[in-house]
This record gives C-alpha cells, sequence and structure tokens, in this order.
C-alpha cells in the first residue's frame, strides 16, 4: 500500500518592523488542501493465455483463495483489481493506470489505461471514501519471459483543488501451478456395434504419471489402446506431477441396431426368417451361433425366427433383441425339434 501525501507548505506573514517609508507585507493566503489518496487493496489474478484451437488442461493461479482460471498453452493473462481511498477531505480523479509487470529477468512488459476506475466511479475518489478500479487485464501473448513474479501501478489524476496526484504501489504475482497437459484424448470411433472395438489414443505432456480407469490402468505420454466395451463406456484419463493431477474423459457409445435375431445352440438344419424388408428368408445347414440384425424397422413389423436342430440330442434357443434388449426366447430341447419365437415391433 502506498498513500501520497502532498503537505503544503505553510505561508509566511512577513512584518516590518520599524524604519520610515517600508510598506506592510500583505499576508499570503493559506494554500488549499491536497488530496491524499492511497491504495488500500491491490490483488492481482494470472493465468496462461488460452489459444484457440489447442486442448489442454486448466492451471490453477493461487490468490487469496486458489481459483482454477482458463485453460491455457502459450503466454500469460493477468487481472489486476485495486482499491483507493482518499483520506485529504478532498474529491480526487484518476485519470489513468499504468501497469508494469516484471520477473527475476528484469521487465516483462507494460499495459496503460485510460479512466480505470469502475464506471460508477466517474473515476472519481470521493473525499474520505473510496473508489474500485476496473478488473485491468494484460495480456503477453509471447510468453517467451515466462511469468511476471511483480506488478507495479503507477496511478495518475488531479483533485478538485487542482493538484496534480501520482499514486503507486507494487504486488506480488503468485505463482502459476504448472499442472499436467493433456493435449488429446480421443476414442476411434466413438460409436460401435456390440462385438466391434474402439481404439483410445492419448498425448500428454508435463505428467509424471497417467492412467486411465476401466482396468487399463498406467500407460506412457503417448500410445493407443483397443477397448470392446459390452456397454456404453467413459474412460476418465488422469495425469499427475508435483503441482497436481489434470482429468479428461471419452465416451464410446454402444449403438444397437433396431432388431436382432440370434439362434445358438450347435447345429441347425434350418432357420427361418422375418428380414429387414418384412419378407421371409431361410438358410440351411447352419453351425451355431448365428445372428442377423436390421435397423429401419417400423412400430408393428412383424419379427419372426425359427430355428430346427440338426441333432439327435441338445437345445437349440431362438432369440430376439429390440435395440440390445432380449425381447423373445423359445428353447427346445431333443432330437431334430423346432424352436420359434415371434413379436412385433
Amino acid at each position: 500500500m502506498k498513500r501520497l501525501v502532498i503537505l503544503a507548505a505553510a505561508g509566511l506573514l512577513l512584518v516590518a518592523c520599524g524604519g520610515s517609508g517600508v510598506s506592510p507585507t500583505t499576508p499570503t493566503a493559506p494554500s488549499k488542501p491536497t488530496a491524499a489518496v492511497a491504495i488500500t487493496t491491490f490483488t492481482v489474478q494470472s493465468s496462461t493465455n488460452t489459444t484457440a484451437g489447442l486442448e489442454s488442461v486448466e492451471r490453477i493461479i493461487v490468490t487469496a483463495t486458489p481459483q482454477p482460471q482458463a485453460a491455457a498453452t502459450s503466454g500469460y493473462k493477468y487481472t489486476v483489481n485495486i482499491t483507493l481511498r482518499e483520506s485529504g477531505g478532498v474529491v480526487a480523479t484518476i485519470s489513468a493506470a499504468d501497469l508494469t509487470f516484471s520477473n527475476a529477468s528484469g521487465t516483462i512488459g507494460a499495459t496503460h489505461f485510460d479512466n480505470p476506475l469502475v464506471t460508477a466511479a466517474n473515476n472519481k475518489v470521493p473525499a474520505n471514501g473510496t473508489a474500485d478500479t476496473k478488473s485491468l487485464t494484460s495480456t503477453d501473448s509471447d510468453g517467451s519471459k515466462g511469468a511476471a513474479t511483480k506488478v507495479s501501478v503507477s496511478l495518475t489524476g488531479f483533485d478538485d483543488n487542482q493538484h496534480s496526484l501520482t499514486v503507486t504501489g507494487t504486488a506480488d504475482v503468485p505463482r502459476i501451478l504448472d499442472l499436467p497437459v493433456i493435449k488429446s484424448f480421443t476414442a476411434s470411433p466413438s460409436s460401435i456395434s456390440p462385438g466391434e472395438s474402439s481404439s483410445l489414443k492419448w498425448s500428454v505432456s508435463n505428467a509424471t504419471s497417467i492412467t486411465i480407469d476401466h482396468g487399463i490402468g498406467t500407460v506412457s505420454t503417448t500410445g493407443s489402446k483397443t477397448v470392446s466395451p459390452i456397454s456404453t463406456t467413459t474412460y476418465t484419463m488422469t495425469a499427475t506431477n508435483g503441482d497436481g493431477s489434470s482429468t479428461k474423459s471419452t465416451t464410446v457409445s454402444l449403438s444397437y441396431p433396431d432388431v436382432e435375431y440370434r439362434v445358438s445352440g450347435y447345429r441347425a438344419s434350418s432357420i427361418t426368417y422375418a428380414n429387414a424388408s418384412e419378407g421371409t428368408s431361410q438358410v440351411a445347414d447352419v453351425l451355431l451361433p448365428w445372428s442377423y440384425t436390421f435397423s429401419g424397422a417400423h412400430a408393428g413389423q412383424f419379427l419372426y425366427v425359427s430355428v430346427q436342430n440338426d441333432m439327435p440330442s441338445g437345445c437349440v434357443t431362438a432369440d430376439i433383441y429390440k435395440r440390445g434388449t432380449l425381447y423373445k426366447t423359445s428353447q427346445s430341447c431333443g432330437a431334430y425339434v423346432i424352436a420359434t419365437a415371434s413379436g412385433s415391433y
């Protein structure tokens, strides 16, 4: 906190002490008081600067209470908020603010703001009152000099008695936590039919350990993994380093056909079924299991599958599934028996 107090020198009254021909000195008028404006609150919030089109993870800047900031991959962004208090009993107008950012290597950059106080304050600090600046945002898109560790401010203006004012202050910029960056984590294809596979692919930087759930476990910074889930599954990657953890998820969805006929057993002499065109099809001498699927079924469409056992013993089963859910089932056991399942969509 800095306070600028301009002290007016008291006027001197010169008095003639006798002697003819000497005119008395006219008293000097007292100086008008000067506004005394000081910084009472100077907070800095920063984050790495977001770069469009690149996937990355949150980075965190610690202020009084840690706050997560925007995802980032290049440069830095700083937001400064300042509260001013006037204690000299004179209204002060703040017309400009200049922020200068630095670190151990020297000055990183500077930003100038005209009319920096919030709109409601009309750029004035009331006599014996307070006023806040707007959120003064400065972006370092380069970032090659590293993050700032300090920011200084110079606020300039004048008071109602036409005295010029300069108020200065400095604040530390808290360290940005350098969390792992999950550049990408995808599933291709993202939608599969039952029994099909999808490939998980990823790229991670700045991590000491990386894991994927659902039994996949520890993985390297780049790689791929083939998965064949039996239901829609969301896979979550967790990347960790000394500053904390970052996560990213991707989902493999199972897309079921409208209708699926499944026949199980050992061998069928014939299978007869209602096909997608609402006609009847037949296959003969089939080694089981066997299945047939189609989509585009309409309400009320007739569904039918029948199987004849081609063995002198054992069982055959005919099932009808609607969008992955068992709808009808029939089982027959014995020599050359027939199992039939039927219904409507």
